[in-house]
């Protein structure tokens, strides 16, 4: 009798078979199986730079990006100057940016295209990565570039040209733009979402409104045009017609912290950690620029009412130790650090704010914490405690008040805003999801 033995080799041994499965994957749409795939080849170092590369897309495609960029600097590393090395920090470049790292991803992105400044591609990505850095003119002459070189516009560098138009200040030249190109990408609403935008910034709500409705219905079903609707009919104080396009919005996505709030019919003490951690995270990159286009006028509000309270500023005293809560991308600090003589701490919950503010070298002493779980364990007093633009995601203000009181020296000084409430007292969270207080109940809570 003769007997046959079949042997299973394990997959780890046969790299060349899983890297020809994840290509497949990859390319019917599958990231995740990709990157499966690839991942032991990865994490034991066996991966040639065109399988690295792979991989960074199957991630970056999959929402994985944990650890990619440093994964991806180790390997650059072993690499001389080559073609290779360009396209790997062109890929780490990107997951940065998706890490939101963007002083790295800056450096990353510089270097990819010092070694390959005719890549269209490449020119892009570095354009979005001065974009995020806040260098506007430089991103858009990159963008244009990458449309010259290629001959075409992706749809990824035409969202970048109109950042970055809008954020200069060109708005009738991105509106131009936007609506030269956006027939190239039928299958696409945000064009026309960053157009309203824009037209709502210029004061245009009807021109708005009217661009998102003719949009086709399955492209205005969606929860990027909806919520851009419900914005629209806020500036046109149609709140009620708001309230129902976000809950709309909220139907196609319960799990977004942001429908979450803005549609709850309960009036709650305040906004989530996971709303609040978004939405600032989101903002972190263009935060100031949009702020100075609103015309913000906090922070000089801030320092005149420290000078007020604190006479001896005038005279080239110095402000003692301030702590800054929600202290954003570092605007007070920056207001404040020439009349410093002591510590100055900032405390937000966004760790993409931090970043920025941490970037301001103004700051003794930056944290990510939210606000009342840090208040709760400050052991240090202040002399000055500030919440600029805080409250308006707080509605009842007596627990951080209470607790601020515990934390302020003797004679000290708190400064804080809230967005102001036309009712006699109390408080109500708005169709916008912030929260508006009367004179009447900050009076009471804080005399």
């Amino acid at each position: 009798m003769q007997t046959a033995a079949i042997t299973d080799e394990p997959a780890v041994n046969k790299p060349a078979w899983f890297v020809t499965a994840a290509k497949a994957a990859y390319d019917r749409g599958d990231a995740l199986a990709a990157r499966r795939l690839l991942r032991p080849l990865v994490e034991r170092g066996e991966a040639a730079p065109d399988v690295l590369s792979l991989f960074a897309d199957a991630s970056m495609s999959a929402g994985e990006i944990a650890g990619l960029a440093d994964l991806l600097d180790r390997a650059i590393t072993s690499l001389g100057e080559s073609e290779a090395r360009v396209v790997l920090r062109l890929k780490q470049a990107q997951a940065l940016m998706a890490e939101r790292r963007d002083r790295e991803a800056l450096a990353a992105a510089a270097e990819a295209a010092e070694g390959a400044p005719r890549d269209p591609e490449t020119v892009e990505v570095f354009g979005h990565a001065l974009l995020r850095n806040g260098r506007t003119d430089e991103a858009l002459l990159m963008f244009r570039e990458a449309i010259e070189r290629s001959g075409r516009v992706t749809f990824r560098c035409a969202m970048g040209m109109l950042q970055a138009l809008e954020r200069g200040g060109n708005h009738e030249a991105a509106i131009e733009f936007g609506d030269a190109i956006k027939t190239q990408f039928p299958g696409q609403a945000m064009i026309d979402v960053a157009l309203a935008r824009i037209e709502r910034r210029l004061g245009r709500f009807e021109d708005a409104e009217k661009r998102l409705l003719q949009l086709p219905l399955a492209l205005r079903n969606t929860v990027e045009v909806l919520v851009a609707l419900a914005e629209t009919a806020l500036l046109l104080h149609r709140d009620e017609e708001a309230k129902l396009w976000f809950e709309k919005a909220y139907r196609l996505n319960p799990d977004d912290p942001f429908l979450r709030h803005v549609t709850g019919t309960e009036q709650t003490a305040r906004a989530s950690d996971d709303y609040v951690r978004g939405l600032f995270d989101s903002y972190a990159g263009h935060f100031e620029q949009s702020l100075i286009g609103l015309g913000y006028r906090v922070p000089g509000l801030i320092l005149r009412a420290l000078e007020r309270h604190e006479p001896d500023l005038s005279s080239g005293k110095p402000i003692a130790d301030v702590l800054d809560l929600g202290c954003g991308t570092g605007l007070v600090g920056v207001v404040l650090h020439d009349r410093l003589g002591g510590r100055l701490k900032g405390v937000d919950l966004s760790p993409g704010m931090i970043a920025r503010a941490r970037e301001k070298g103004v700051y003794t002493e930056l944290e990510v914490s939210e606000l009342t779980h840090y208040l709760e364990n400050e052991t240090a007093s202040w002399r000055t405690v500030i919440a600029a633009d805080v409250f308006c995601y707080f509605g009842d203000l007596e627990p951080p008040i209470r607790r601020i009181r515990e934390i302020l020296e003797p004679n000290g000084l708190f400064i804080f805003s809230v967005e102001r409430l036309s009712a006699p007292d109390g408080w109500v969270k708005q169709a916008t999801g912030r929260y508006a207080h009367s004179v009447s109940y900050i009076t009471k809570g804080t005399g």
